[in-house]
């Protein structure tokens, strides 16, 4: 049987070191969010997600967003986890939760 190795990026491509093994129909791929961080001050975060649908999430823009020394609210958008919430002033501390919250989801499967 021929090895197949596929390489998901985290901006959604995928890059195949080997041929798949089979044809492979190309189709259109949703994403969707795990989770989101935002200010929890409600005029903070209604500018972050103006500048975001503005500039993007990428960028400078979106780099400087992620700097501001606001109090941050992390929260799971999907799966049996949906709903729990986090807060935090150093955003590192809910990346590094969300990461977690991702982790014991993948394993529940």
């Amino acid at each position: 049987m021929k090895k197949c190795t596929v390489i998901l990026r985290k901006d959604g491509t995928i890059e195949w070191l080997h041929p798949p093994p089979f044809p492979l129909a190309v189709r259109q791929v949703s994403r969707q969010r795990f989770s989101e961080i935002l200010p929890v001050n409600p005029v903070k975060r209604a500018a972050f997600r103006v500048l975001r649908r503005l500039f993007g999430e990428t960028g400078r823009v979106a780099a400087w967003t992620r700097s501001w020394a606001v109090l941050w609210r992390a929260e799971i958008l999907i799966g049996p986890r949906r709903g729990a919430t986090r807060t935090s002033g150093i955003r590192a501390v809910l990346l590094d939760w969300e990461e977690n919250q991702w982790a014991q989801q993948v394993q529940t499967k």
